[in-house]
């Protein structure tokens, strides 16, 4: 996809074909990496991709034993953790 855009940047014609028939799978969206945020700024798409509606995950619990919790609060810059047990 991304050769694509730029090819057609460039001026080049580009038809981008998919295999299946639908994009309705699990696995496509489900996280953004933070490199992949960098790629959508350097390829000049950032503010837009940042309007999009999209979830954000505030907060989670782990229990990794019967009394074993860890929870996470996850903030714009920062991520902080306690565990306990």
């Amino acid at each position: 996809m991304v050769l694509g855009l730029l090819l057609a940047r460039a001026g080049v014609r580009v038809t981008v074909l998919e295999k299946h028939n639908d994009f309705f799978r699990d696995f496509r969206g489900d996280t953004v990496h933070p490199a992949t945020l960098r790629l959508l700024d350097e390829l000049g798409l950032g503010a837009r991709f940042a309007r999009l509606p999209a979830g954000r995950m505030e907060q989670m619990q782990i229990r990794r034993a019967p009394s074993t919790v860890c929870r996470c609060r996850c903030e714009s810059s920062s991520v902080s953790r306690s565990c306990t047990g």
